[in-house]
């Protein structure tokens, strides 16, 4: 029999895997574990080998209850050196990347300011550097010293850099060498091996990861044991998530023997988003996931061993390794709610450790999403319930990671649909979208379409109708109906619509002004969804990128009416509109002032993604342009100090130039939750500042949401836990938890108790978490909200009080905790 292989799946954590995949089948590795296992690529990337077998005393007796399991030993033994080697590799293969990009980024440079140079000796004894708002004025002879200084720089880390490329070039060929790296002569396993090994697998390798006792009695039942464990982390989302700090507090804690501390933290946000009066809270169902998952893996444990100073205590990593989610109580409001400041979104309960090392996850799961999908609330208002909202907006995002949770948080918000479709997949999102500008310019006449040919709504059999025909006979008509010049209209644009149109029939919406919308757009699509009617198919409307969209939307739609009427199709008139072009909130309010009859918008970039800042130069006309370079940089750093390379550039520069940072949501960068300790130990502990907004309200607190006899909601109520709860048609005091004189009695209709259990060591399932429940919620609760909270000009704050009984336990413990000046 053949010699069967194994191979190994590669865990890598930069880009580099194929090439270095590539390298590894040079010297015969072989495959991903044996193909007679069968086992599917989810499986494996979930199983972890490890190879100490000191870790197994009972190792024996459990190979003689399973076959195959001393193949599984060999294999674990020799995988330990072959990891080894294998990171090694693909270390180096790292640095020789990264080097070459290194190089080619600094050679060009070097080629920009030697341009930069011969620019500089026709230039006049000053140049004139615009940058924004900002004059700058420097000699020539500053800037080419500049240059020359940077040119002199570059020049060294070539050199630098390539001999070091050299040695690594080498280094990479005898680390290919190595014997652990040409893969494993193991004899291939019978049927029943295989049977076993499939049993056990799993389970062997996640116990010998946690426990280094490990029993045969622990491997009972090792299938459900080993689906729990694999499942523990989901993606990025894990305990080292976190800031070190987290980490390097929960080490201070346990030396000073606070294990046992019992803490209650609240997480809660200052200040509503974009200027607003309402917030959307949401990404609960995902904190409760990593609760669900929260544990550290043994190369976890590993990287933080090599992370930490090595007169760290080694059991405190031991308890880093046992410690779960199961002690851990979270309170929250509803996903989907609308909320306001100071109003505790989540409450955490349990160990001081366990809590402190969730802090930045959760905050990092719940910031984006609210804001995201606060944005999108807001875009649905101001779009009204009619019109259809599509998020475009993956390709601007900040990397697939905050692409998915746009899309998913946009849909949650508000939104109808999305373009991503990996989204669309993973959250059951409806997935739209038409074509590029690319697809109409790729064509240049509609003579070169091969495929001409249509059937008819329902055929099945048969070649069809000759497509292209029926839209040239329909052309002439159209241009003599709406009074547009058939020579003026775009071929190539009739021809990229005329094959878009034959692959869907059905959902025909094409994108109408790459050339002009007026002209030649609106003409050839009327052509096209003329067409596609005399074979029985309805064409579904029109998308426009650019220009004028109020005007252009009430001509395209004029145009619709009139040929509705003049062929007596009257679906036509009802056909859609969909307007794109960089649409933010307010751009769909001006619309709306303007008047236009945009049925949908496409949005995308101010949802999520990153505005590119540009710097831009301008010089005296009669002097030649010099490049954008990197002289401007020194330039810059030399007159501002700018931070280096690698630090924020624009955090530091551009709000003083142009005072707006639009990092994500284009208005707005982040939601600024915050996760404050409010006690400890059953004992309240309250953050004091001399900025009353950053003061925290202590201890725990249960919420009520209060309602008018209209329906409307008038204030969320924080009060002690001890308190009665409020009672509808009963008069409460409800006063301002800092200002002493804003005070008042409210006789709610109905009360809304805020917080439920959504984990007590365990999910508690209340209802099923999924996105539609939750976009309902979104719907349900701005409902409740009077209009004049929503608005998007100056609304009408929300008013959010504290019972008599709380105020006066805050304001007790302020006196109590801050300290008493002395005069003198």
């Amino acid at each position: 029999m053949d010699v069967v292989f194994f191979r190994i799946e590669l865990h890598s954590r930069r880009k580099n895997r194929a090439i270095v995949r590539k390298k590894i089948k040079k010297k015969s590795l072989g495959r991903v574990i044996m193909e007679q296992l069968e086992f599917s690529d989810d499986y494996l990337r979930k199983v972890t080998l490890f190879g100490e077998l000191s870790k197994f005393p009972a190792i024996d007796a459990l190979s003689m209850k399973t076959p195959g399991f001393e193949v599984v030993l060999e294999f674990m033994a020799e995988e330990v050196n072959f990891r080894k080697s294998l990171i090694e590799v693909e270390e180096c293969a790292d640095v020789i990347i990264t080097d070459r990009k290194r190089i080619v980024s600094l050679d060009e440079r070097r080629q920009k300011d030697r341009e930069g140079l011969r620019a500089m000796k026709n230039a006049d004894d000053k140049v004139f550097y615009c940058v924004g708002s900002l004059l700058m004025k420097l000699p020539t002879k500053r800037v080419t010293s500049l240059l020359e200084q940077d040119i002199e720089r570059t020049e060294m880390q070539l050199d630098s850099l390539r001999s070091g490329l050299k040695k690594n070039v080498e280094t990479l060929r005898r680390l290919e060498g190595d014997e652990a790296l040409r893969g494993f002569d193991l004899k291939p396993l019978s049927s029943e091996e295989i049977t076993g090994l499939k049993s056990c697998l799993g389970a062997v390798s996640i116990m010998a990861e946690r426990h280094e006792d490990a029993k045969v009695a622990d491997f009972v039942d090792c299938h459900k044991d080993f689906c729990r464990c694999t499942s523990r982390q989901n993606g990025i989302v894990q305990p080292l998530l976190t800031d070190l700090y987290q980490i390097t507090m929960a080490y201070a804690y346990w030396k000073s023997g606070k294990v046992e501390d019992h803490a209650v933290f609240d997480l809660f946000f200052r200040k509503n988003p974009f200027q607003g009066e309402f917030t959307i809270f949401a990404g609960l169902e995902e904190c409760v996931k990593f609760l669900d998952n929260f544990h550290y893996s043994d190369s976890d444990i590993q990287y933080l061993k090599e992370t930490f100073s090595s007169q760290t205590d080694p059991e405190f990593f031991e308890f880093l390794g046992n410690l779960t989610a199961k002690e851990i109580t979270l309170y929250a409001i509803e996903e989907g709610s609308v909320v306001f400041p100071r109003v505790p979104l989540i409450r955490v309960e349990g160990p001081l450790i366990v809590v402190q090392l969730l802090e930045t996850t959760l905050l990092t799961l719940v910031n984006y999403a609210s804001l995201v999908a606060t944005n999108a609330a807001r875009y649905r208002i101001a779009a009204g319930k009619q019109a259809r909202l599509l998020e475009f907006g993956l390709r601007r995002a900040q990397g697939p990671d905050g692409g998915l949770s746009a899309s998913k948080y946009t849909y949650v918000g508000g939104f109808d649909g999305t373009s991503n479709v990996l989204a669309g997949k993973l959250f059951g999102i409806p997935v739209s979208g038409t074509h590029a500008h690319a697809y109409v310019s790729s064509y240049s006449h509609y003579d070169e379409l091969k495929l001409r040919k249509l059937r008819k709504a329902g055929e099945t059999e048969g070649e069809g109708e000759d497509f292209v025909e029926i839209c040239l006979k329909w052309r002439p008509k159209v241009s003599e109906t709406l009074g547009i010049l058939e020579e003026e209209a775009s071929h190539g644009e009739l021809g990229a619509f005329i094959s878009y149109a034959i692959a869907f029939p059905s959902n025909f919406l094409a994108l109408v002004d790459t050339y002009d919308v007026t002209r030649s757009g609106l003409l050839n699509f009327c052509a096209v969804a003329l067409a596609l009617n005399d074979l029985g198919y309805r064409a579904l409307g029109v998308r426009i990128d650019s220009g004028d969209l109020a005007y252009l939307s009430c001509v395209v739609r004029d145009a619709f009416v009139k040929i509705a009427s003049e062929y007596d199709v009257d679906w036509f008139a009802k056909l859609t509109i969909v307007a794109s072009n960089d649409i933010n909130e307010d751009t769909i309010l001006s619309l709306n002032e303007q008047g236009h009859k945009i049925d949908a918008y496409g949005i995308g970039t101010h949802l999520g993604s990153h505005h590119r800042l540009t710097l831009t130069l301008t010089y005296p006309l009669f002097l030649p342009a010099l490049p954008f370079s990197s002289c401007l940089q020194f330039c810059l750093n030399a007159t501002f100090k700018l931070p280096d390379d690698g630090e924020d550039f624009s955090a530091t520069f551009f709000p003083c130039i142009l005072g707006d940072s639009v990092v994500t949501c284009q208005r707005q960068p982040a939601l600024g939750c915050v996760f404050k300790l409010v006690e400890i130990n059953k004992t309240p502990r309250i953050k004091l500042s001399q900025d009353v907004e950053k003061i925290t309200i202590p201890g725990k607190k249960e919420a009520y949401r209060l309602y008018g006899h209209d329906g409307h909601a008038l204030i969320d109520l924080l009060v002690l836990p001890d308190e009665p709860e409020p009672q509808a048609g009963q008069r409460v005091l409800c006063r301002h938890p800092f200002l002493e004189s804003k005070r008042a009695y409210v006789c709610p209709s109905r009360v809304q108790k805020l917080y439920k259990v959504f984990w007590d060591g365990k999910r508690v399932e209340i209802e099923s978490p999924n996105l539609t429940n939750i976009r309902n919620k979104v719907k349900d609760s701005l409902s409740s909200l009077r209009q004049d909270h929503k608005r998007n000009l100056n609304p009408t704050p929300y008013k959010v009080g504290v019972s008599d009984a709380l105020y006066h336990f805050i304001h007790d413990l302020w006196l109590e905790n801050a300290p008493i000046g002395e005069l003198s």
